[in-house]
């Protein structure tokens, strides 16, 4: 059984993706996502910055939050704007109406961090459009750099209640998916160590491995991206592996 931790919609893409192919899977979300503490401030935000100043867009949850808004937001077109990914960045594009930057290889803050259009930005203005609980990376490179940075919660992660859940099941034939540091710190918080030793993790990124490892999971595939596309390549790989 594949059991997909990451939130609506992108959980329940995934899953029928996994349905669609015959392998058995569960959404099970130990997060949902909600409206942002200052989403309703990014209109103010964005009209403070100048020309050549520079917006981030960390995940495609950003914009979906941003999409929810009822008043009419305008992204202003001489600002340059990035994204970490692909996906959200495309996302990005159809309410920017302008290109947006994206790291081709690595989908991380590392590789954002490495692009040109970052490289010089003494005293340019950056707002990060984000999470609860983001990575302070960004922030702390950018800084570093000679840059203003400041931020702007789009989205929120509210914890889903689990505790009455039973786990029992989760054992030598399960496997779960996993994208974000939260959602693994709150799955070790539920299982036992048994099924930390039993359960293959799927994750996607390095960074979440690590932090695997240190909490004490064996089996770890690491896969290329969150991307729903690779997460999805990685996964028949692993039954393809378990069936042969």
């Amino acid at each position: 059984m594949m059991i997909v931790t990451r939130p609506s919609p992108y959980g329940e893409e995934l899953v029928q993706l996994l349905e669609q192919a015959g392998i058995p899977a569960l959404h099970f979300p130990l997060f949902t996502i909600e409206t942002g503490a200052e989403l309703s401030e990014l209109s103010d935000k964005l009209s403070q910055l100048q020309e050549g100043d520079l917006v981030i867009a960390v995940s495609p949850q950003v914009i979906n939050a941003i999409a929810t808004l009822r008043i009419q937001l305008t992204f202003p077109t001489n600002l340059t704007y990035l994204a970490i990914g692909e996906k959200t960045a495309k996302l990005f594009e159809t309410l920017t109406k302008t290109p947006v930057i994206y790291p081709k290889k690595d989908e991380n803050s590392e590789a954002l961090l490495a692009l040109r259009s970052l490289r010089k930005v003494t005293n340019k203005r950056i707002l990060i459009l984000r999470g609860n609980h983001g990575r302070e990376l960004l922030s702390s490179i950018l800084s570093s750099r000679g840059a203003d940075v400041s931020y702007c919660e789009c989205y929120r992660r509210a914890p889903v209640d689990r505790d009455d859940y039973d786990f029992s099941g989760w054992e030598n034939n399960t496997t779960i998916i996993i994208t974000n540091i939260e959602t693994l710190i709150r799955l070790d918080l539920l299982i036992t160590s048994k099924q930390r030793l039993l359960c293959q993790l799927i994750v996607s990124s390095p960074r979440i491995a690590n932090k695997a490892k240190q909490l004490g999971w064996h089996r770890i595939m690491l896969a290329d991206s969150a991307n729903n596309q690779i997460l999805f390549k990685t996964i028949t790989t692993v039954c393809h592996n378990v069936s042969n």
